[in-house]
């Protein structure tokens, strides 16, 4: 694990880090990972083969973690040093009972909480019975306590629509304007000349019609 983060890091010092994916990484406990993360708001450690959250460090920012898919049953009280956590990905985890996931009720910014694929997840009614313990979680596994479908609101696509956007945008502008003034030239270069055109033809006319009459 230790290796794998150094290769992700790539270089930057752990205060630069804000996302963070170590995922696959086969090791039975933590390694490499430290409080000098004090920025990381993204962590991903799915299958990783962890039995445990021994020597999770303290991580004063982070917002979204991902443990799915690791052999993680108890120990989640580690977890309350990371007191901005919205969301909490538990999956695939032998998790047997919602006693487990008490500690999760000090994290008081924890909306989104993942148990699919748990022993937990087993009872029709778990997810009233998540709720009656973690009462300040929003959704368990993508569904309200009335069972709406949750809004992704983890997703980072935002930025990527807001990019298309902008270049959508001057796409516009150059199709309305460039070519508009182009037009626009144009139309005033023609009109000039055949303003002047017939104003030239007619004084001709005029001088002639002098002439004629003074003779």
């Amino acid at each position: 694990m230790e290796k794998l983060i150094e290769e992700e890091v790539a270089g930057r010092t752990p205060e630069e880090v804000e996302e963070l994916n170590i995922d696959n990484c086969k090791s039975a406990q933590i390694s490499g990972l430290t409080d000098k993360f004090i920025n990381l708001q993204t962590l991903s450690m799915a299958n990783c083969e962890l039995a445990s959250l021994k020597g999770f460090p303290s991580l004063p920012n982070l917002r979204k973690l991902d443990l799915s898919d690791n052999r993680i049953s108890e120990g989640l009280d580690v977890l309350t040093e990371c007191p901005e956590l919205e969301y909490i990905g538990l999956s695939g985890n032998p998790i047997k009972t919602v006693s487990c996931l008490e500690p999760l009720k000090k994290l008081k910014k924890l909306q989104n909480l993942e148990v699919f694929n748990c022993d937990v997840a087993l009872d029709d009614n778990y997810r009233e019975k998540i709720y009656e313990v973690l009462d300040n979680v929003l959704y368990v596994d993508g569904m309200d306590r009335e069972g709406h479908t949750a809004p992704d609101e983890f997703d980072n696509d935002d930025d990527e629509e807001g990019a298309s956007d902008e270049e959508d945008d001057e796409e516009d502008s150059e199709e309305d304007g460039v070519p508009g003034d182009e037009e626009g030239s144009e139309d005033d270069e023609g009109s000039d000349d055949d303003d002047d055109e017939p104003r030239g033809t007619k004084r001709k006319h005029e001088d002639e019609e002098n002439a004629d009459d003074n003779a």
